[in-house]
């Protein structure tokens, strides 16, 4: 089973209820929902949130949505919540992709190529890079980027960079997939000081060992994190 989770919390610190922010006069979030839908290799799709606004807005546009508890900390753990309660008896090996709500749109080529990864039995989570051809990017630290070796594997996440002369960057697509056994063993890592310093929770899975497979992309994601950032659509 291949199930697509997209976690919307209401009450953002940064952005309170940007997953309604209207663009093109629909709910960013539709647009999103929308943009997964075309990925017709999904076998669900979920938006986990915890506010009855989020609710709403889904029956209106007839998205499938779920209720989760609102103490969860990350997207991470309320997919898994979601998952849990739509699907008690979930495989192990059934992979759940953690689609972001502050995204305007995914790629269904992107979820094709981190689903392919999953080919592999050693494969645990996948996530997504793209070249950065955009030197602002590049010094910008809330732009988070990775750095993978020859077999694909992460090595580190970070976001300030300290020789900006290196011949190239990878920026960071905040879209996981992971096996569902795996998913419910990150969930119950607790934080490390790595992590909380740099606000990146995949630091927190390789400082337990879990390996990230990473796959490039030629698609990049707009993500809305602040409202300044709508000028970027």
């Amino acid at each position: 089973m291949i199930v697509a989770v997209i976690p919307a919390r209401y009450n953002s610190k940064r952005y309170p209820g940007k997953s309604l922010v209207k663009i093109g006069g629909k709910p960013m979030l539709q647009h999103l929902y929308k943009s997964v839908e075309k990925a017709i290799f999904l076998d669900d799709i979920i938006v986990a949130t915890d506010h009855i606004k989020i609710i709403k807005a889904c029956e209106e546009f007839k998205g499938k949505v779920v209720y989760t508890s609102t103490s969860h900390v990350n997207g991470t753990s309320r997919c898994l919540e979601a998952v849990q309660k739509l699907y008690p008896n979930c495989d192990n090996n059934s992979i759940i992709i953690n689609i972001q709500g502050d995204q305007l749109s995914v790629k269904p080529e992107q979820l094709s190529k981190l689903i392919a990864c999953f080919k592999k039995k050693r494969v645990k989570i996948a996530t997504l890079k793209k070249k950065i051809t955009d030197s602002k990017e590049i010094l910008s630290q809330s732009v988070v980027k990775v750095e993978s070796n020859s077999k694909n594997m992460a090595l580190k996440f970070y976001r300030e960079v300290l020789d900006p002369d290196k011949s190239s960057f990878f920026k960071h697509i905040g879209i996981y997939a992971f096996r569902y056994k795996t998913l419910k063993q990150v969930s119950l890592l607790e934080k490390t000081k790595e992590e909380k310093k740099l606000s990146l929770e995949q630091l927190r899975w390789l400082a337990n060992s879990i390996p990230i497979t990473v796959v490039e992309t030629e698609f990049d994601n707009i993500s809305i994190d602040i409202p300044e950032d709508l000028k970027k659509i």
